[in-house]
């Protein structure tokens, strides 16, 4: 869970609120009755209720659009319209907002947003273009159930009615959107004066007759889909650019108009506002009725309608408005129907036999997943320290969904309704599928070959067929990743062109899988080894040091300034030693020679203890580092306990002792070079632009010359100085050897030489 974030709770809310709301949806189509003539009865018996539901439905819906417009339009690709919403100057009234909502939610207006009063007027579509929408789902439903209902309908039949109802819902989607469009500048005009108007239906008319206006000549409803969706795009552009003028002003005479029942004429122009697509869709549910099975479900007075001269496919689909409609109130936003398939790293393959075939006989899933991924580390941000990492495990993740897609499409009833009769003659269904997969000589190839490797008796014939599909899918997957990767060789930073390297010969190929295996068993301990990584965790490790100091300021300024001075001494040396332990260990020892050069001690407390405690987590680093992967627990833990007692051993028997008699040029000349070379050791971790850091551990050198110049054995707390010159001074100046960042250039876009 994500703390003030979304969470994986809400995720599962929110799936299985789409779950419900798609089973709902498939239980639509048995709200019809079984013969067509019943059909007709109850829909007739019906259209009073369904007037008053649907129209309360779309008076609610256009509520929610002058209220929330984004709301409703979802993220289509119609610009709202450019302005004040159209209800901000009812806002400044305090109550004309409401007004407006009580008029439109008043029983016989909203009934009048979708029909005509009357009791014989049918929705065809009636007056808002929610019909066509409802409509088209309903078909999509039907070819649904067909396919449902008899899996091997993937004829070219199926695929073409699918194509023209996708092309049918884009321009129904389009005239939506389009209506709502103006639905939102009509009322913004007729809301302009900040009174809403005395009829609130009345700009809910004008938009519709806008619409009609803007429609451009639609196609034959047989025409091929693409014109279907040109008819939609010229609407779009249309309503976008050259929208329709609008309707002039009242004057001061003219009575408002009046909220009673409309003219014939009124209805007539209202309906042909979306009348273009209503023959396009019965000329899509003949067509389906008239190739779908008997005997589905829910949808046999449609297959009715299909052939019968009276009532035809025009009414039957009006008939069925009237009783789904009131089921479907917005049919656009519903969810589609979701199947899950988890993708484990977890799962089994024949790239994970192939590739890890060093895991043994039987390996737990933990195994699988530690050999598999290196980005799983570190809280599942280790991928980010090298580019190796992020294309093992990307190319794993190919490869387990590539498995995974195989046996969701390739189930075993698919297979035994298509080849059953094939399930004992091996050779001849290798054939067969080699022939319908359109793989041709390869899948024929890696039949022959599993045949020759399992017995009959070892695997089902279906098992077998999901696992030469996996296993072509992913030696395809294979070939196109491994060239790269074995590209890159040892390096964990993206190279400067990306390289483009040709495909792999068979010797190259094995090459490159024993590099992909070992790639997942890297660890981050191992990793950090590597130059880039480790100038990467030590530049950000120094970065994070003003993290745990103090904000703000006045007050602040104090501690902020204790702090970056102790910086030095307390965590540039400890952070070095945990990311380059031998590095830094040979720099504790410089140190310590230089301290003990500036002091006349071999061993003095106040210089000598920071720099055992470097030398200590060093040496500790250094021994764990050594230590073979074989080794118990216990003794990886005792052994660098062990080591880091050196030093204090150490410095326990050279306390107090004293170094060699020197005179004040030769102390001088050999703290300096101590110095110079322990700056060295320091910074070459995190170096990236070589030719700088002789001059800067010169200049840390000379930093620690100028405490000791022309003097002999010095206090406690000059070789403390010393000591923090150095620190200092590498501190300071790391980031001047960083590496400088380059663009990245994409392969086929280098600059021709």
């Amino acid at each position: 869970m994500k703390a003030g974030a979304e969470s994986l709770r809400d995720d599962a809310l929110e799936l299985d609120a789409a779950e419900a709301a798609a089973r709902y949806r498939h239980c639509a189509g048995g709200v019809l009755p079984p013969h067509l003539d019943t059909l007709v009865e109850t829909a007739f018996a019906r259209l009073g209720r369904y007037r008053r539901t649907v129209g309360g439905a779309e008076a609610a819906r256009l509520i929610r659009l002058l209220a929330e417009p984004t709301e409703v339009t979802g993220p289509d690709a119609l610009p709202l319209p450019a302005g004040p919403g159209p209800l901000e100057p009812l806002d400044a009234r305090g109550s004309g907002a409401a007004e407006l909502f009580a008029r439109l939610r008043e029983p016989g207006a909203a009934a009048r947003l979708v029909l005509p009063d009357g009791t014989a007027a049918l929705p065809r579509p009636g007056h808002s273009p929610l019909p066509l929408a409802r409509t088209v789902r309903l078909l999509m439903d039907w070819v649904r159930a067909w396919e449902d209902a008899d899996p091997r309908a993937d004829s070219g039949t199926v695929r073409e009615l699918r194509r023209r109802l996708y092309a049918a819902r884009f321009a129904v989607a389009t005239v939506i959107a389009a209506r709502d469009r103006l639905l939102l500048a009509a009322y913004r005009e007729a809301l302009a004066g900040g009174e809403p108007p005395a009829d609130a239906a009345a700009p809910y008319r004008s938009a519709t007759l806008r619409l009609g206006a803007l429609l451009p000549d639609p196609p034959p409803p047989d025409a091929p889909p693409a014109e279907w969706e040109a008819w939609a795009v010229r609407l779009a552009l249309a309503v976008t650019t050259v929208p329709a003028p609008p309707p002039s002003a009242p004057t001061a005479t003219a009575p408002p108009p009046a909220q009673g029942p409309r003219t014939a004429a009124e209805n007539l122009d209202l309906a042909a506002s979306h009348a273009p697509l209503w023959p396009l869709l019965t000329h899509l549910a003949r067509r389906i009725g008239r190739a779908a099975p008997p005997g589905l479900d829910g949808y046999e007075p449609l297959r009715e309608a299909a052939t019968a001269p009276f009532p035809g496919m025009d009414d039957a689909l009006a008939f069925a408005e009237v009783l789904l409609g009131p089921l479907r109130p917005d049919p656009l936003a519903e969810p589609t129907g979701i199947s899950f398939r988890a993708v484990s790293a977890a799962d089994t393959s024949w790239a994970t036999r192939r590739v890890l075939d060093r895991l043994g006989g039987a390996p737990t899933a933990e195994d699988v997943v530690r050999a598999k991924l290196s980005g799983n580390q570190l809280n599942n941000f280790a991928a980010f320290l090298s580019v190796r990492w992020r294309m093992g495990d990307w190319t794993w993740g190919r490869l387990d969904g590539a498995a995974s897609l195989v046996s969701v499409v390739a189930t075993d009833e698919r297979l035994e309704r298509r080849f059953a009769a094939l399930a004992a003659d091996l050779p001849e269904l290798g054939g067969r599928l080699a022939e319908a997969t359109g793989l041709g000589a390869r899948f024929t190839r890696a039949w022959a070959a599993d045949l020759a490797a399992r017995s009959p008796q070892a695997v089902g014939p279906w098992q077998r067929v999901r696992d030469v599909l996996t296993e072509l899918r992913q030696r395809e997957i294979l070939e196109e990743e491994l060239p790269l990767l074995l590209a890159l060789g040892g390096g964990n930073r993206p190279p400067d062109p990306l390289p483009d390297p040709p495909p792999l010969d068979p010797e190259r190929f094995e090459e490159a899988l024993d590099a992909f295996a070992a790639t997942g068993s890297e660890t981050v301990g191992g990793l950090l080894r590597a130059p880039d990584p480790r100038r990467a965790a030590l530049r950000a490790g120094l970065l994070a040091w003003p993290a745990v100091q103090p904000a703000g300021r006045r007050w602040s300024r104090l501690p902020q300034g204790v702090l970056g001075l102790l910086k030095p001494l307390l965590w540039t040396p400890p952070l070095s030693a945990v990311l380059a332990p031998w590095s830094t260990l040979a720099a504790a020892v410089l140190l310590w020679l230089a301290t003990a050069f500036a002091t006349g001690r071999w061993g003095s407390l106040l210089p000598h203890v920071p720099i055992c405690l470097y030398a200590a987590l060093a040496l500790a680093r250094c021994v764990r580092q050594a230590l073979p992967g074989s080794l118990p627990p216990p003794a990886r833990t005792a052994l660098p306990l062990a080591a880091a007692a050196l030093p204090p051993i150490a410095l326990g028997f050279l306390h107090g002792v004293h170094t060699p008699g020197l005179g004040p040029a030769e102390r001088t000349v050999l703290v300096g070079a101590c110095s110079a070379l322990a700056a060295a050791a320091l910074l070459a971790p995190g170096a990236g632009r070589w030719p700088l850091l002789p001059p800067v551990a010169l200049a840390g050198g000379a930093a620690a010359a100028l405490v000791q110049f022309g003097r002999g054995p010095l206090g406690g707390w000059w070789g403390v100085l010393v000591l923090y010159a150095v620190l200092l001074w590498t501190t300071f100046a790391l980031p001047w050897l960083y590496p400088r960042e380059q663009a990245r250039t994409a392969r086929g876009t280098e600059p021709p030489p």
